[in-house]
């Protein structure tokens, strides 16, 4: 994650400057001793933060209600108000749970971020949420990213199934697949790659900027096996994409 570097722990009373984790209520802040959900979400997008920061990488295993995607949602819109053109690309793995990721997103932007954080977003509010980009498959997200306008957030929600799309028809083992599925991969890292580098504008002598800023995969125990075939392809994801790997949420 590329934001500017802290020297210290994220307190979640800074994150709850930001935004409340009890819905339409702006006045909430975290209280460290009472230890409600809220506060424990807070929590959860500090730790978050931190692991990213340091590591580059985090790992969300709360169960299920305890709010994994609004915390998600947390740091994402962290990373935005620190870096407004930030680009961010979340994998999930079928069509039900993409408009889930919409709907949340509107709803958490709408209800939980307060106002003062919204207002810092000012035009690209609606690039934020109404128009939340669904792709229907990589070349139309490489599509995306070459007509995003020059210096502002870049938000896309993608398939993990689409990586099964890739290896040929014809090959019918299950190694040749993999290879197909490698091959294309690396094509389209590099063709997205150009498109991102585009996107945001370097300095002369600087190093080309071509990654995404965040990566956020739902539900990622589709990717505890190397050679699960549920998702073919998928195991190339961090191989392929090494770059794009800056956080994993589930």
């Amino acid at each position: 994650m590329n934001a500017n570097k802290h020297s210290r722990l994220l307190d979640p009373v800074e994150v709850s400057k930001l935004m409340t984790f009890v819905a339409k209520d702006y006045g909430w802040r975290y209280t460290a001793d009472r230890q409600t959900m809220a506060d424990q979400q807070a929590e959860g997008v500090a730790f978050l933060w931190d692991r990213l920061e340091s590591e580059g990488v985090a790992l969300l295993a709360d169960e299920v209600g305890l709010g994994k995607t609004f915390q998600a949602l947390g740091v994402m819109y962290k990373l935005l108000h620190e870096k407004p053109d930030a680009r961010i690309l979340i994998f999930v793995p079928r069509s039900n749970i993409s408009d889930q990721w919409v709907k949340q997103n509107y709803q958490f932007y709408k209800q939980h971020l307060k106002p003062g954080c919204r207002l810092c977003f000012g035009e690209d509010e609606v690039r934020l949420t109404a128009e939340l980009d669904l792709p229907t498959n990589f070349m139309a997200l490489q599509a995306d990213v070459e007509d995003s306008c020059v210096g502002s957030p870049i938000l896309k929600v993608a398939r993990t199934t689409w990586f099964s799309r890739l290896s040929e028809e014809s090959d019918d083992l299950w190694e040749s697949k993999l290879d197909s599925s490698r091959k294309k991969a690396a094509e389209l890292k590099e063709r997205i790659g150009d498109a991102l580098e585009a996107h945001r504008h370097t300095g002369a002598g600087k190093k080309a900027d071509r990654k995404f800023d965040l990566l956020i995969v739902d539900e990622a125990h589709y990717y505890r096996n190397k050679g699960g075939e549920s998702l073919p392809g998928c195991p190339q994801l961090r191989n392929s994409f090494p770059v794009w790997l800056g956080g994993c949420c589930f």
